[in-house]
């Protein structure tokens, strides 16, 4: 089997980024899903999710309207915030509190 190099979070999102449009996305995600299943052992369902979170993840370091878009073409959330919209209605004291709660429950 010949060498395969896998994407790192951050090529993973900027390669995401450039979709524009939900047919776009709907294709890289797609791509992306079956690289997961071959290269990953993943079944699609559990790469959609890992991929969905790493997109979600990587959004919370962007602006508002970068993670609305990755919200809007992909369905991804931020894996400990959950929402999209953490960048408006966030604040360190929240943040406190679910990293308090996750370290409670040993997440």
């Amino acid at each position: 089997m010949g060498h395969h190099t896998c994407k790192t979070f951050v090529q993973q999102f900027k390669s995401a980024l450039r979709c524009t449009t939900p047919q776009g996305a709907e294709w890289w995600m797609e791509n992306e899903v079956a690289h997961f299943v071959k290269h990953h052992n993943k079944t699609p369902e559990e790469a959609i999710a890992h991929i969905k979170s790493n997109l979600g993840y990587m959004a919370g370091y962007h602006n508002h309207e970068t993670a609305q878009k990755i919200h809007r073409l992909f369905g991804a959330v931020h894996p400990v915030f959950g929402t999209s919209t953490y960048h408006q209605d966030g604040s360190p004291e929240r943040a406190l509190e679910i990293g308090k709660k996750a370290g409670q429950e040993g997440k």
